[in-house]
């Protein structure tokens, strides 16, 4: 490996690749005179999601590996100069086609020599969801089984919180559940751990009326106890929390502990997590002859490169999720599975393929996702708790 350049050098002009584990990934890029700045000319993303974690990355300039900071541009106006910038140099039609309607950009500066931490798990996660945010509800639109879950869960709660409930919603995501509850009336306290997707639901919930329905934080669901008081701190009638916010979480316990205090007795604990024990996964995985990928969940944390999630993930077991909530007044209701028979994240080319077998997968899923013990072998477990005390 090469030692850093200067601060004040910029990536000369050609070839231009950047390390993402085994991968190499050819890169488009400008450069003035001082920095650097790069996108993906593939869809694969996962690179990016890399140098989101560790804050630099491995770039081969055509002479040799140099090590660069690694720094999100945020700023909209540069990111216009930057789009004119790659328009020149590429042409409109070819960069319209790479960076769609939100482009992101990544700006390179050699790293000066000295010791290095890591970039703290809280901002990667919010970088990570940040960057996904605006291309969320296309990428659910898209798979009929993700508009199957979405709808499933949504159907279930209407059943379980009663009409007019007050509700805590832990990883709202760009609020594709949370809007569906808000049009039925329920109101609801929503936090994400990026801020990105908290502005696009309530641009929602605005366009659609239902502001006074809602209230909103950025915040990750491990932060819940500095929660700023809402209604004069009054408990909340129940809480949910589906697809991958408590899979970002190391440990269960702090949160179960958080939700003792704000939910009150009676009140529903509704919760979706992936499954470390999919059986679909790993038979997805070993179709695709990704072998890492098989055991990803069973890893603690499963790393980003190798599970579906962009972000290190925290696959919890059921009965930890259980155990923790009933530490804390909570008593398990019912449980049931998601996606026995079809992947619910990554595998997109299976997913496609899958596709025009929907009507009778999903139907098969109503069925046997309520059976032990296939259900215990579903992609994602939905488990509901009550507040006993």
């Amino acid at each position: 490996m090469e030692k850093p350049g200067r601060r004040n050098s910029a990536v000369d002009e050609g070839s231009l690749i950047v390390a993402s584990g085994r991968k190499r990934i050819p890169l488009a890029f400008v450069s003035d005179r001082e920095k650097t700045y790069i996108f993906s000319e593939r869809p694969d993303t996962s690179w990016l999601n890399g140098l989101l974690k560790y804050g630099n990355a491995q770039v081969w300039n055509g002479n040799a590996w140099t090590s660069y900071e690694a720094i999100l541009v945020r700023d909209q106006e540069k990111k216009r100069w930057l789009q004119e910038k790659f328009a020149g140099k590429y042409g409109n039609e070819k960069v319209e086609r790479w960076l769609g309607g939100h482009p992101v950009f990544i700006e390179l500066e050699p790293l000066l020599p000295g010791p290095r931490q890591n970039k703290p798990y809280a901002d990667w996660l919010r970088e990570s969801f940040d960057l996904i945010s605006h291309g969320y509800d296309e990428g659910v639109q898209a798979n009929p089984f993700g508009l199957y879950l979405r709808q499933r869960t949504v159907d279930y709660m209407k059943r379980v919180f009663p009409p007019g409930s007050w509700l805590l919603e832990i990883g709202c995501g760009s609020g594709i559940e949370t809007m569906k509850m808000l049009n039925e009336g329920y109101r609801i306290h929503a936090i994400d751990a990026s801020p990105e997707m908290i502005r696009i639901l309530e641009s929602k919930a605005h366009s659609t009326g239902r502001s006074s329905l809602l209230s909103t934080q950025a915040m990750k669901a491990s932060s819940l106890g500095t929660m700023s008081p809402v209604e004069n701190k009054a408990q909340f009638d129940g809480a949910f929390s589906n697809f991958g916010a408590l899979d970002c979480e190391d440990d269960p316990e702090p949160i179960m502990g958080y939700l003792e205090k704000m939910i009150r007795p009676g009140g529903k604990l509704f919760l979706g997590i992936y499954n470390p024990l999919s059986l679909v996964d790993k038979i997805c995985s070993l179709l695709e002859l990704d072998f890492p990928a098989m055991l990803s969940r069973l890893k603690y944390p499963a790393l980003h490169e190798i599970s579906s999630l962009p972000v290190d993930a925290w696959f919890h077991s059921h009965w930890k999720i259980v155990m923790a909530a009933q530490r804390h007044g909570f008593r398990k209701k019912a449980y049931f599975g998601l996606g026995v028979l079809f992947p619910t994240i990554g595998h997109n080319g299976i997913v496609s393929r899958l596709s025009r077998h929907t009507s009778s997968l999903i139907s098969a899923d109503r069925i046997l996702g309520g059976l032990w013990p296939i259900k215990a072998l579903s992609d994602i477990q939905i488990i509901l708790l009550e507040k006993v005390y």
